[in-house]
């Protein structure tokens, strides 16, 4: 009799506690952690997206992808004008992604005003590859070697060119997939979810909700002109390609502003030219660097620096003070300058900074010289940019300037500043105008004999073979000579730290059809 009761009980008690778990999917889903919810959601709108571009059988039965782009790249903060309107200026490239043989190549041709193009070309095969300048105009005939995780950039970059191969990757690497939003803008309505690329960059996927085709994707940055900048990547016009669809329109945006137009050719499963995966005749690796003890503040003359973690930028020390010339990237990166100085010459605090003009690569980096309490010394044509530089929003990173209550302390000059203390002597000019810059500063130390330029003479990293001489470059010799600075024994290139003796400026120049001697 007890026993006949234990039993019904445990079978009341069992019938109840499987009526108690049982949930609808409703409430089941308000059980999953929120990390959870938000994947599931997005790998649900990822494997539509996926299936509105074919179907994941149809895009891995490719075995090759190719995209040749051409257009128009609208040159934000690199005209000749620092508020616009901006210059346009060609963009070019190719893109070969060989799922088969599990390699990619990535050729990307971009043109600066006054500069003419720069073309750099990356071939990469599983984790081996290499880099090189395709046009010799910058690297010269120097190849990078690449390997392990210096291949994932140039493989995560080349797949945001194609859709089903983004797709495909975010389904392959899918514990970082996130719902973000689900949002209306003129009149279509989209679902955004992210996950992160190898190359740690987190993109943000854009889906339209009623076709799922992929409308783009957006990344987020700080930058140093700027800001908070959304970059955002617009597939258009997509078209059948062996049952899958590739866009044949690309633009991309910058905070909204338009920053570039191409069409893009697609081929798929085509034959792929093996030489291109192959150093070409003519290119060698880098000669070895001449300065064995490597120290981040090198002294090239006397009272004269190049900061060498970040290019050419120039430190002359005064008596009672230091002068910096360029200022590139972001406060963060220029603070770093800032602090080496401090370490190297102790007890004289930098009194002005002046920058070549305002591309950000060269004028970044203001802020940090604003917070320090130096004086930029700049021409009338860019004093606007540089007090907006230092009010810009930052959200993503804001830098110490930004809650410092400062003010910048701006001084110009027109066409030559000198800056002496009765020893040392730095002399500035403004060279513009030139195609590059409407205004462009150089300095030039008459003592030394050193003469700083930025955009005008590119120096091949370690010199393997001077280029021949660009029509700004020849202008640039001749504004020299109508200057009197004729003397200069070493030349310094804004982008690294090798200084070149002046027979190089002078053999390109040749190259290019102009013989200094001779003028």
């Amino acid at each position: 009799m007890n026993s006949s009761r234990t039993i019904v009980l445990l079978i009341g008690f069992f019938i109840l506690s499987c009526s108690s778990e049982k949930q609808s999917p409703e409430s089941a889903g308000s059980n999953l952690s929120p990390a959870l919810r938000s994947y599931q959601k997005a790998q649900t709108i990822l494997n539509a997206g996926i299936a509105a571009l074919g179907g994941a059988e149809k895009i891995k039965a490719l075995e090759n992808i190719s995209v040749e782009y051409d257009g128009l790249r609208y040159m934000i903060n690199q005209s000749r004008k620092p508020e616009g309107p901006w210059d346009k200026e060609p963009s070019t490239g190719k893109i070969i992604i060989d799922r088969k043989n599990n390699r990619m190549y990535n050729l990307s041709s971009n043109s600066y005003p006054g500069i003419g193009a720069f073309a750099m070309s990356w071939a990469i095969q599983g984790r081996e590859g290499f880099h090189l300048d395709a046009l010799k105009n910058h690297h010269g005939t120097e190849v990078m070697k690449l390997s392990g995780t210096e291949t994932d950039w140039p493989w995560a970059a080349s797949t945001r060119w194609v859709p089903p191969l983004l797709l495909l990757q975010a389904a392959e690497n899918n514990t970082s997939l996130r719902w973000i939003d689900g949002y209306k803008k003129h009149g279509r309505a989209f679902e955004a979810i992210s996950f992160v690329q190898a190359d740690k960059t987190t993109l943000v996927l854009i889906f339209d909700s009623d076709t799922h085709l992929l409308e783009g994707y957006e990344t987020v940055r700080d930058d140093g002109v700027y800001g908070d900048v959304t970059d955002f990547i617009r597939f258009a016009e997509f078209q059948d390609f062996n049952g899958v669809k590739l866009p044949t329109k690309r633009m991309d945006y910058f905070n909204d502003e338009i920053a570039r137009e191409l069409s893009l050719k697609i081929s798929v499963d085509s034959q792929v030219d093996e030489n291109l995966f192959k150093i070409p005749a003519g290119y060698a690796m880098p000669k070895e660097n001449a300065n064995e003890s490597y120290t981040r503040i090198k002294k090239i003359g006397e009272g004269v620096y190049l900061d060498q973690d970040m290019g050419g930028i120039m430190i002359v020390e005064f008596k009672d003070f230091i002068f910096v010339m360029d200022c590139p990237g972001n406060f963060f990166m220029s603070q770093g300058t800032i602090d080496a100085v401090r370490e190297a010459i102790p007890n004289k605090a930098i009194k002005y900074v002046a920058s070549s003009h305002t591309h950000g690569d060269h004028a970044g980096g203001a802020r940090a010289y604003f917070h320090s309490g130096a004086t930029l010394l700049t021409t009338p044509g860019h004093v606007d940019f540089y007090k907006k530089l230092a009010k810009i929003n930052q959200t993503i990173r804001p830098d110490p300037f930004a809650s410092s209550q400062k003010e910048p302390v701006l001084e110009t000059f027109t066409d030559k500043r000198v800056i002496t203390d009765g020893e040392q002597t730095v002399e500035l000019y403004n060279v513009g105008p030139n195609a590059h810059s409407e205004e462009l500063v150089i300095a030039y130390l008459p003592q030394q004999k050193i003469l700083w330029q930025a955009d005008i003479f590119f120096i091949p990293y370690t010199g393997n073979e001077v280029n021949a001489a660009m029509p700004i470059t020849i202008e640039f010799a001749q504004k020299l000579k109508a200057l009197g600075i004729n003397e200069f024994e070493q030349i310094i290139d804004a982008h690294h730290s090798r200084v070149a003796p002046a027979e190089e400026f002078k053999e390109t120049l040749r190259k290019g059809g102009y013989d200094m001697a001779l003028q």
